[in-house]
């Protein structure tokens, strides 16, 4: 399960109220959520944030990149 979706049903926020909290489309989340975007940075560290998490934890993937 992606990360994004675990740690918004985890803080019991539906996709609207995430999309809310972090100003980012609805749409955006449920893409993200389903894997079909990646977010860009702006996107990832909001998401962050609405969330009350790492950005790291939440996106991996941004580790290997950046190395």
């Amino acid at each position: 399960m992606n990360r994004v979706r675990e740690e918004r049903k985890k803080k019991g926020l539906s996709q609207f109220q995430l999309a809310k909290i972090s100003d980012i489309n609805q749409g955006d989340i449920s893409q993200i959520e389903n894997e079909k975007i990646f977010p860009y940075p702006g996107w990832r560290k909001r998401l962050a944030n609405a969330l009350k998490v790492d950005e790291r934890y939440l996106f991996p993937e941004i580790e290997e990149v950046e190395q």
